[in-house]
Parts: C-alpha cells; structure tokens; sequence
C-alpha cells in the first residue's frame, strides 16, 4: 500500500503526541520504561539473559580469539576511510548495495524498520554478550524507539566503566561490529541463490508482477492496480501500435521505459485487461519514461492461497538486512559522536584534543556523506 509523504508525517506526529500524553498521565518508570520526546527505552530483561548465556559460552573461545579479534577490529578502523576514499573514485564499483525501491509504500518502510531493529538487536547483544564474556558488569540491555525506528540499546553502569581496559573496551566494541559483518557473510549466498530457494515454494511465469503503484502517477490514473501481471507493451502514435513487445521479466518492462521518452503514449497488455498510459520522465535516467509502479518476477504460488507477492518481499528483506548491516558495521567503524568509532577513536588515541576529534568527526561525516551520494543518486 503505497502512502504519502504527509500522510506518514501525520500518523508520526500523531503517535508521538499520544505517547507524551501517556508519558505524563502514567508514571512509566516504574514498569521500566523511560520516555522523552522522540525517544522511548524499555529494558527488556529477556535480551540481557540471552546475552548472558552466549557469554557464558563464550568465553573460553573469546581467550584465544581476543587478540586476533582486537587486530582485526583496529586493521578495519584505519582500512575504512582509505577504501571509502578510493571508492569515490571507482564509479563502477559502489561499496554500498542499493536496494531498488520506487516508491514510498508501507511494506518497504516495515521492512526497512524491522531490519534495522534487528541489525541493531544482533549488534547490541553482541556488545552484551562480549561483556559478560570479559566479566564486565551489563545494567542493561533493551530496545526503544527513536522518532519511527526501533532501536536496541545496552547499558553499562558509569561507575565501572572508567575501570575496564583499553584492551577490553576495544574487545567490545569490535564485538558488535563482527555480529552484523557475520550476518551480512551469511546473506550473500542467500542473494544469489533467492531465485532457486523462491523455486521451492513458486513457480516464475512470463510477466512483470506489479507489487505497489504511486500515488498520483501514470499507472494509478489508468486505474492500474496492485497484483496486475504484465504481459506486453506497445508505443501509440494516434490509433498505432509500434514497437511492441513481449514482457517476459520486469527487466523487460523497466528496458523499454528507459528507451521511451517522457509523455510517450503507451498501452500494456496484462491479465486484467489493456491499458492506455501517458509516461512521466523517469527522474534517474532523463530521457527515459516511468509509470510509477514497482515490478517483481511474476511467481504463482504452488501452495494455495499463498500471495504472488512473498518472493519479492522476501528478497526485499533479505536485501535490507545486507544493507543494514554492513551500513551498521560500516557507520561503527568510522568516529562519530556518540558511536563505537568514536569509543575505538578515544581507546586507540587517548590524547586528542577536543579539536582535533572535531576535526575527525567532521571528515568522517563528509567522507560518508559523499560516499551515499554517490551510491544512491535520487538522493
């Protein structure tokens, strides 16, 4: 379901509004839950246990492991901003994968927020799990919402963090670091296999599947809708067909938009009939036309009643975890404040003035910036 911009804006202001009422009616406190604007922590005593129990097994292996694991986290601290700056240099090769979406829907956005919650649940028990593992002491580990994303947290009492090591401190840090670079290595072979496993349970037919359409764009003022197969695509010169052709894939219909120039008058061929579309220019690629609608595989399902529509979100997901998570890891690796990098910058170079990391801070946000800029260009 594709929304708007306001409408999402509302809903977001909206709730924020009911929970500052709640907040102020009820004390939260006292079921362990913190609220502020914009921000709502609740320590969830399940996640601490679970991060207990991994460091409990952990840590025999972490003894022999500590120092490779130090080596490795300090060997990417410096290796990312020289890689990022090369990589603003290699325009064909982009660190960062893009995830395709064309439109702002519902789906996507709980997708993209369940992914980061999850990037973030794995990153912090990591942190956690670490800990425990050293003997350090965790008050607490728990989940929040920030603004419209939900986020996880852990907590060290402040009266015993000056006492842990640089060398411990590191341990941690890097801890969380690996969890989401694990993950992402564990997602890759799911990547280029997603066509054999969405196989098991899907049978891919000739078509483009359309999975959500913009609000106010060519496709929804012909009255196109959600579950639409496309089978083929013709250009209109007065009562014409020219160029037509068979959609075998999405690929197919994404191609010939490319090549046909905005305002072109074209009709589409699928299971629910003809259609008669106006294009708009397609923002990323000028000379090309869109109609405001995101495509998939067309997949009929071999078990009944199950949507047409899962391969694609499941690889949507798959997807957003990659993403997350290596921005996750990325964006720890490199000092900002209130960051693991900044937390690696103090423990590896104590003595830097408050300039000096204000220096770094701002190169580093610079240096990110211009690498997302690069590598999603609709921004």
């Amino acid at each position: 379901m594709a929304i708007s911009l306001l409408t999402f804006l509302i809903v977001l202001t909206s709730f924020w509004l009911a929970v500052l009422l709640i907040a102020n009616s009820i004390d939260l406190k006292r079921y362990g839950v913190y609220v502020s604007p914009l921000f709502i922590l609740l320590k969830f005593d399940r996640l601490g246990d679970l991060a207990f129990w991994i460091g409990d097994h952990l840590g025999r292996p972490l003894e022999k492991a500590d120092r490779a694991i130090n080596v490795l986290g300090l060997a990417m601290f410096f290796a990312l901003p020289i890689s990022l700056v090369i990589n603003l240099f290699i325009p064909s090769s982009p660190i960062f994968s893009v995830v395709p979406i064309t439109a702002l829907t519902l789906e996507n956005l709980l997708l993209f927020v369940a992914s980061l919650f999850l990037a973030m649940i794995i990153h912090e028990l990591a942190h956690a799990s670490v800990a425990f593992a050293k003997g350090i002491e965790v008050e607490a580990v728990g989940i929040g919402i920030l603004g419209f994303l939900a986020v996880a947290f852990t907590q060290f009492p402040k009266v015993s963090l000056p006492s842990i090591t640089r060398k411990t401190r590191t341990t941690i840090i890097v801890g969380g670091i690996i969890a989401n670079i694990s993950v992402v290595a564990l997602l890759i072979p799911i990547t280029f296999f997603s066509e054999e496993i969405s196989s098991i349970g899907y049978e891919r037919r000739p078509g483009a599947l359309i999975i959500s359409v913009d609000p106010l764009s060519p496709a929804e003022k012909a009255n196109i809708t959600t579950g639409t197969v496309i089978t083929g695509i013709s250009t209109l010169f007065g009562g014409i067909r020219t160029n037509s052709e068979i959609v075998g894939t999405h690929y197919d219909l994404i191609n010939y938009l490319r090549q046909t120039p905005p305002d072109s008058r074209i009709e589409l061929s699928t299971n629910k009939g003809n259609f008669i579309v106006i294009t708009e220019q397609n923002k990323l690629f000028p000379n090309g036309s869109t109609i405001g609608v995101t495509v998939y595989y067309h997949y009929v399902s071999k078990i009944s009643g199950s949507a047409s529509a899962i391969p694609f979100y499941f690889n949507l997901f798959v997807h957003w975890m990659l993403n997350v998570n290596l921005f996750l890891a990325l964006f720890n690796l490199l000092p900002f404040p209130y960051s693991d990098g900044q937390q690696l910058l103090e423990a590896i170079v104590p003595s830097l003035s408050k300039l000096q990391r204000r220096a770094i801070y701002f190169a580093s946000a610079i240096l990110l910036v211009a690498n997302l800029l690069k590598t999603v260009p609709a921004l």
